[in-house]
């Protein structure tokens, strides 16, 4: 297997928790990291737009092999994106 990396974007007023769980000073937002491989490790996030002031990194939780769970939280309406980078262990691509 040879080491991989992609980065995933996420809209981050769509990927607050529901029903709202208070975290921090604000609510909880959680983005499910997945991809075809075992997953080694999560790089910290890059953020672009309004709300990254208001935007925190808790923790990255595994959940299975190829499935993470990054878990953060805001206390603002504005929207921003989050490009969160993951490696993992895949076959290389042909």
């Amino acid at each position: 297997m040879a080491a991989q990396t992609i980065t995933l974007e996420f809209n981050k007023n769509d990927i607050y928790v529901l029903p709202p769980v208070v975290l921090g000073d604000g609510h909880m937002i959680e983005a499910k990291l997945q991809v075809p491989g075992k997953i080694t490790s999560v790089d910290p996030y890059k953020c672009e737009g309004l709300g990254c002031g208001w935007t925190h990194f808790v923790k990255v939780q595994p959940l299975t092999d190829t499935v993470w769970s990054w878990i953060g939280w805001s206390n603002s309406g504005q929207n921003c994106k989050l490009y969160i980078t993951v490696h993992f262990e895949g076959v290389p691509p042909k």
